[in-house]
């Protein structure tokens, strides 16, 4: 614990319904919609360590998951500890290295275009297997369209209970 921390967004596979107005004025409600969610991982333990809910990935969503973070150490400890080695992808590294830099005191990010080499992506698919696909939340929206066909909610179902979809709030409860 607090030796290595990875850090990823993940676009969560749970819908949620939004309502706004179209261009022409008419009050619509889509379902199709999902957050992403920054996390903080220690792979050693698979303890989300600090996290962060937005619509989309941004700089600041990650900003606040390391934030999170290192909060939460102090939560857990008294004070703040940062860890050793931070690992993370190549988004927006520019915007984000003076950040990552303080947050540890060696940063290694993946290497250009081998994203996937990081601890954190495989974690990702077992915790949405473990907490969503295998407690068969209504609303989770299967893994993406390229998956095997048993990996995939029922589209007709879906589309049958779209209605019953929480809101942008009640999908965030679902997920922390």
């Amino acid at each position: 614990p607090l030796l290595f921390w990875t850090v990823d967004g993940w676009d969560v596979e749970l819908l949620y319904k939004k309502t706004g107005v179209n261009d022409k004025g008419h009050k619509v409600t889509t379902y199709h919609n999902r957050l992403n969610a920054v996390m903080v991982l220690d792979p050693h333990t698979k303890y989300i360590v600090g996290y962060a809910i937005a619509e989309n990935e941004s700089p600041d969503l990650i900003k606040k998951a390391l934030k999170n973070a290192l909060n939460h150490t102090s939560e857990i400890f008294g004070t703040t500890y940062k860890p050793h080695q931070l690992q993370t992808d190549n988004y927006q590294r520019k915007k984000l290295f003076d950040i990552y830099e303080a947050s540890t005191k060696i940063y290694t990010p993946a290497k250009v275009g081998n994203a996937k080499s990081k601890v954190i992506e495989p974690f990702f698919k077992w915790f949405n297997k473990k907490h969503f696909q295998d407690k068969l939340m209504q609303n989770w929206s299967g893994h993406n369209i390229t998956s095997e066909k048993e990996n995939q909610p029922n589209s007709e179902y879906l589309t049958a209970i779209r209605h019953q979809f929480p809101d942008k709030e009640g999908c965030i409860a679902q997920i922390e």
